[in-house]
């Protein structure tokens, strides 16, 4: 009476295992993805680790020839399109199959009650980054729901969305989804209109499970999507101070930095106090238009001390008086 199967991390796999579930009736979900079931992982996972479609897709076949099957929804591993489209027709035929059974021809979205097989094509093919993941159902209660729905909430957040990190369509009951908030200000830019429905699939989501310190901001909450991030090289959304190691969106920190190229040392908002000077805060010249940290501005004016910026002598002056006075000279 197995109903659910999850393949989570079985890499070594090769899916003669699941011989037992040939011609099965009572499976509702099978996910061969090796992904968590929750959250996402760090490291890139095999496309199909040791899976082998010779085992697997003729399994497949034959629980949904039965005439009274039970699958609801099944999570394949992420594909290499190229090589999908020149070894593995078979595998398209199984998807064509899968999409015409039963269950799906009839498949009503939750929200709106409307028949929605039309529009309710069950593998996503938006993207072709994404053929073989089942779409407009939730991945953790199985509803359907159609693309454009949307909840009650004033928000008007859509009844599901996909997180661009597990790869899984989640809806609002099951997960709260957040959009990136890059996205958003991209298309903001005079780039499009976000409240435009085409251009939905031009924003990334990302699903509370998947959201970390590495990719939200813990101060206004705002998430960012790894295309985003990977788009803008040397570029950080979430940053973290070199001071105070608290972590947060560019905007919400509002860091500068010693612009001395072999200098790490950074500060957020909260950690500039003008009237501290001490030797590790980074402050900025309106002068000359400079961001260093008192050590290597030091090293800047002790080139020439006399056409130096007068503006950052008196700046080190505090900090150096109070050095000698303690018996205590930098040593620069």
């Amino acid at each position: 009476r197995l109903k659910r199967i999850y393949l989570t991390h079985c890499y070594n796999i090769t899916g003669r295992a699941l011989e037992p579930l040939r011609g099965s009736t009572v499976l509702e979900r099978l996910d061969l993805s090796l992904r968590p079931r929750h959250g996402y992982d760090v490291y890139p996972v095999p496309l199909w680790g040791r899976l082998l479609h010779v085992h697997v897709l003729p399994i497949l076949h034959s629980i949904i020839g039965r005439e009274y099957h039970s699958l609801k929804h099944i999570q394949f591993p992420h594909f290499d399109f190229e090589d999908l489209r020149e070894k593995c027709g078979y595998f398209q035929q199984f998807l064509l199959k899968y999409d015409e059974t039963g269950h799906h021809q009839n498949a009503v979205c939750r929200k709106c009650s409307v028949d929605c097989n039309r529009s309710l094509s069950i593998f996503r093919d938006d993207n072709k980054d994404y053929i073989g993941i089942q779409k407009y159902t939730c991945y953790d209660c199985l509803n359907h729901y159609c693309y454009n729905c949307k909840g009650e909430d004033d928000e008007g957040q859509f009844c599901l969305s996909f997180c661009k990190l597990c790869e899984k369509w989640r809806c609002i009951d099951c997960q709260m989804m957040k959009p990136c908030s890059s996205c958003i200000e991209f298309h903001r830019d005079g780039h499009g209109d976000v409240d435009n429905y085409t251009l939905r699939n031009d924003i990334s989501f990302i699903c509370k499970d998947c959201t970390d310190e590495n990719n939200e901001c813990g101060i206004c909450g705002d998430v960012f999507c790894p295309d985003c991030q990977s788009s803008s090289p040397g570029y950080d959304y979430i940053v973290s101070c070199g001071e105070c190691s608290a972590r947060g969106c560019i905007v919400c920190k509002d860091l500068i930095y010693c612009s001395h190229e072999s200098c790490e040392l950074s500060q957020c908002e909260l950690c500039r106090v003008p009237e501290r000077n001490t030797e590790r805060d980074v402050s900025y010249c309106n002068m000359c238009d400079s961001f260093f940290c008192f050590k290597h501005r030091l090293e800047d004016c002790k080139r020439d001390w006399r056409d130096s910026c007068g503006e950052c002598l008196r700046m080190l002056a505090p900090t150096l008086a109070r050095a000698y006075e303690e018996g205590n000279p930098p040593q620069t």
